[in-house]
């Protein structure tokens, strides 16, 4: 990601239209915020009205000051209700294609994305565009779905019997019922055929990001580190969560540059 001396760097940030999925990119695009550090969000287009025609707070407009926004199509007739049952295998088909012309528009030097959206980092691939996972829930999280789906670890068969020990590395000893839920029979095929996608679309992610600190989660962390690193960023929250005051300031305390 770096370039040379006074020349800009590009970062294309994509989230899916989920406010669980933006506020994230958003606080992490202001937490790294410096000079010659340029970011573009980039979602779909019903997402527009989401951003200009809500209420926001002046924190909210700081943060949508810092980025520029750029929409894609999302494959969807314009009054369908865009639930995540029919959003994400709609962007499935189309969604690499749309964001596509984005990609193609600009010179963009990285590309960071959210989970749930395996078909981004091929698109980053295709033109060699190293790529990142800002993975917006906690390392431990990751850890379980990483080693179920990869196999690497034993799991019981029978994910229904919720009474079953599951022990991981990094974890205290499991019962299945205190697993993320898109793993149980419960959450349907749907999710199950997702995670599969975003499991294996690791293989084109240099660096997997997470909204958490190493002091929390460092024994999930060190346990990660032989098969899919995990580098924590976090916490990306409102400094007020934190007792501190909500003012702009950089990763390192200080006041960020002016932006003109």
């Amino acid at each position: 990601m770096r370039n040379s001396e006074g020349q800009e760097t590009h970062v294309l940030l994509v989230a899916l239209p989920f406010q669980g999925h933006l506020n994230p990119m958003l606080k992490f695009a202001k937490h790294l915020s410096r000079p010659n550090l340029r970011f573009t969000l980039a979602t779909t287009e019903k997402t527009r009205d989401l951003l200009f025609t809500a209420a926001t707070t002046a924190d909210e407009e700081h943060h949508r000051s810092l980025v520029d926004l750029a929409f894609f199509s999302d494959g969807l007739p314009k009054d369908h209700t865009r639930a995540a049952d029919s959003l994400i295998p709609s962007l499935r088909k189309v969604g690499a294609k749309n964001l596509s012309k984005i990609v193609e528009s600009k010179r963009f030097s990285c590309i960071v994305t959210v989970p749930f959206a395996p078909w981004v980092p091929g698109v980053a691939a295709a033109y060699n565009i190293p790529c990142a996972i800002l993975w917006i829930e906690a390392c431990g999280a990751f850890s379980v779905y990483y080693r179920y789906y990869m196999k690497t670890n034993a799991f019981p068969e029978n994910l229904e019997d919720l009474n079953q020990t599951v022990d991981l590395p990094g974890l205290p000893l499991l019962e299945v019922g205190d697993l993320p839920s898109f793993l149980l029979p419960s959450s349907g095929s749907h999710f199950n055929s997702l995670m599969v996608e975003f499991v294996d679309c690791l293989k084109d992610v240099k660096w997997v990001l997470v909204n958490s600190f190493y002091e929390l989660e460092s024994e999930i962390i060190e346990s990660m580190s032989g098969l899919k690193p995990m580098i924590p960023i976090g916490p990306l929250v409102s400094p007020f969560l934190l007792g501190a005051d909500e003012e702009d300031k950089t990763l390192d305390g200080k006041d960020p540059p002016p932006r003109i």
